[in-house]
């Protein structure tokens, strides 16, 4: 008889950060951690790329926001941390 293997396995947080998060070295620059590019918020539409910014800054890389240019002053004045074109 066969025996058929199951593709699908269990995984906790644990199995998740060792898996699939590589491991952070403090000593290496933003830049080295990756990079990521967020287009987006229309005329006065500003909250939800502020947003996304500020979650894709918990990843410790570099994030950079392009949006209209009535938004770049609501941008850093919420988040500095973030670069904004």
């Amino acid at each position: 008889m066969n025996q058929h293997h199951s593709s699908i396995s269990r995984w906790d947080s644990t199995c998740l950060t060792e898996k699939l998060l590589p491991l952070k070295i403090a000593t290496l620059h933003k830049e080295q951690h990756g990079k990521l590019l967020l287009i987006g918020a229309d005329l006065e539409t500003v909250g939800a790329i502020i947003l996304t910014g500020k979650a894709a800054l918990r990843s410790d890389g570099l994030v950079k926001i392009i949006t209209h240019k009535f938004n770049l002053i609501p941008v850093v004045s919420n988040c500095p941390e973030l670069m904004v074109q």
